[in-house]
């Protein structure tokens, strides 16, 4: 009986995302870190965490994402929350 020879190969792979749209983070108080910091809109925050908008809001509305609501209705989130909450 003949053994086969097989080559195993392995390809790595890195991921970069680059945002470049429009709106960009903007520097604004949020009140639960009591500072200025970025914050980015959620479908950015998505995108930057590979979660789904749906799964930011959800986040949001459970308190683990800082976030303030502008007078003009556009919803920021707190991209230090976001980043601290990541890396866990």
């Amino acid at each position: 009986m003949k053994k086969k020879k097989g080559t195993e190969i392995t390809v790595l792979t890195e991921r970069v995302l680059v945002i470049r749209r429009r709106y960009r983070a903007v520097e604004e108080w949020c009140d639960a870190c009591g500072e200025a910091v970025l914050m980015i809109r959620p479908d950015q925050a998505a995108a930057v965490t590979a979660k789904s908008l749906r799964m930011i809001f959800n986040e949001i509305e459970a308190a683990a994402l800082h976030f303030v609501e502008r007078p003009d209705g556009m919803l920021l989130v707190c991209l230090n929350s976001l980043l601290k909450q990541n890396t866990k």
